[in-house]
């Protein structure tokens, strides 16, 4: 009896997993992207920094119809190390580095379709964690952070072309960090 159960487990697994990736945006999707952050900001106490860097994307999670996805949305830049003068003292030996840094929304996004398969805009809405994450330090402790979008699928909307701005907060150790990014991102999604 258990034999049997598992083979038919397994059977159904293969028929859904055969049915998902059809060409037709009406059951799981995967995908991941890539692009740039031209405007990813912290800000704690009343500091602020503002760099920018590559970004990265990844999405999997099951399409609810044609025209909706909910997904589990992984959007992270890298904000790469600083270099900069220590102008208190005007010297080349005092020349920092600051380490690099990684901010980005881990959470549950919903993509809104406007047209069928083929091309069509989108927009998308996400609520989750805000990530942030220096070297050399602690892990920060995730806060509430919203994501928000807009763009175009293409190439049977398997391509997608997106801007997304995230917002939210993190905290390590009584210290509570702002977090602001803008991303365009180049993504592609397998259904």
């Amino acid at each position: 009896m258990k034999r049997t159960l598992i083979m038919l487990v397994v059977i159904i697994a293969a028929v859904q997993s055969v049915k998902a990736f059809d060409g037709k945006r009406d059951q799981w999707v995967i995908g991941g992207g890539i692009g740039y952050a031209p405007a990813a900001k912290y800000e704690v106490r009343t500091t602020s920094d503002s760099k920018r860097g590559p970004a990265f994307q990844f999405l999997v999670g099951p399409a609810i119809d044609e025209h909706n996805l909910l997904v589990l949305d992984v959007n992270v830049c890298f904000i790469g190390e600083s270099h900069y003068w220590n102008y208190i003292y005007y010297d080349r030996s005092y020349y920092e580095t600051s380490p690099s840094k990684r901010q980005g929304f881990i959470g549950l996004d919903w993509y809104h379709y406007f047209g069928g398969y083929r091309s069509s805009f989108f927009t998308t809405f996400g609520l989750g964690g805000s990530y942030f994450k220096i070297d050399g330090a602690d892990h920060n402790k995730p806060g509430l952070a919203f994501q928000f979008g807009s763009g175009y699928a293409f190439g049977r909307g398997h391509a997608h072309i997106g801007a997304y701005v995230i917002m939210g907060s993190s905290s390590q150790d009584r210290v509570s960090y702002d977090h602001t990014q803008l991303t365009v991102l180049l993504t592609l999604i397998g259904f």
